[in-house]
């Protein structure tokens, strides 16, 4: 691996888009120090903080968000609803149908909105990132190379070159 890190940056990799993870964690931080790279891939969690991926935090911000949205448009779509002929199908008498439709479309939309955020929202990385966790579990170094989209190929035949295995481009 070290030899693919010296070759990286060789042809131009900045030390700071060169990420490397292992397990037991001092393996990386050794790499990390004969080289200059960043040693902060963790072995549940490698793409934290990277690209489109986030922390557990992010997430439920955007569940909780997503929620509320969907419950607010409900309330307003129920009591809208409540004007037309179709939002007459709840049994109660005819002056409390909007607060009725209200309240069964403000929990509709909760449920529809908080779904949708979770589905929508950034997701941890544990989920991309199974086959470098699984990687770093065997005792093998991840590696990570942050490049531009123009350079992806050169960066590909430098770490098939030095027996890079399971490479993935993201």
């Amino acid at each position: 691996m070290t030899e693919a890190v010296e070759q990286l940056l060789t042809a131009g990799i900045a030390p700071h888009d060169v990420h490397v993870g292992a397990v037991p964690q001092e393996r990386a931080n050794q790499l990390a120090q004969r080289s200059g790279v960043v040693a902060d891939l963790l072995a549940d969690d490698p793409f934290r903080g990277m690209g489109e991926y986030s922390g557990e935090a992010t997430a439920r911000r955007a569940v909780d968000r997503a929620g509320v949205w969907g419950a607010a448009l409900g309330m307003v779509a129920g009591i809208l609803l409540s004007f037309t002929p179709a939002g007459h199908e709840i049994p109660v008498p005819a002056d409390l149908q909007p607060l009725a439709n209200a309240l069964l479309f403000f929990v509709l939309g909760l449920f529809v909105g908080s779904v949708l955020g979770a589905a929508l929202a950034p997701q941890q990385s544990a989920h991309a990132g199974f086959r470098l966790i699984d990687g770093m579990n065997e005792g093998s170094l991840a590696l990570i190379v942050a490049a531009p989209s123009a350079r992806v190929d050169d960066v590909a035949r430098v770490l098939e070159a030095s027996g890079g295995l399971d490479l993935t481009r993201i």
